[in-house]
């Protein structure tokens, strides 16, 4: 963990909240994060090499991680607006379980990314405004009557 920069190299032990970072960072390497990094500029600082059993393989960093997640919550919001969803209106958009797109810090949340990689993938995606209309990139699920 110290290699990627989630413990001070002086630490002895790690925290929960050590592990649950890792395990949120193996979730961005499998999402395609480092390709997606390295699409838009250099890994430095952001992927470190570490051996493997098959050999040597590029890994996030704590750094790689955050901007990773940074620049996705930026196409996101990009997304949005290109929706005509204002940028202050976006951070309050809902998934459809009502659960924030978007962090209080601005970050995307897990639901935001799971909408997020809908979309890219060009995959029926919706989301709830502020205002509980619901919008998507395909017309709106059709609600259950009782």
């Amino acid at each position: 963990m110290w290699q990627r920069g989630l413990l001070a190299a002086d630490s002895g032990s790690y925290t929960t909240q050590d592990e649950e970072l890792l395990a949120r960072i193996h979730l961005a390497e499998t999402a395609g994060a480092l390709r997606y990094l390295r699409a838009r500029g250099t890994l430095d600082g952001l992927a470190v090499e570490m051996k493997t059993k098959t050999g040597r393989r590029s890994r996030l960093t704590k750094a790689g991680y955050e901007k990773w997640r940074m620049l996705r919550s930026q196409d996101a919001l990009a997304f949005f607006q290109s929706k005509d969803i204002g940028a202050v209106d976006a951070f309050k958009l809902k998934d459809l379980e009502g659960r924030p797109l978007f962090e209080k810090d601005g970050q995307l949340s897990e639901p935001g990314q799971t909408v997020l990689n809908l979309v890219i993938a060009d995959l029926e995606a919706h989301w709830v405004t502020a205002s509980g209309e619901v919008l998507g990139n395909r017309p709106p699920p059709k609600r259950k009557t009782p």
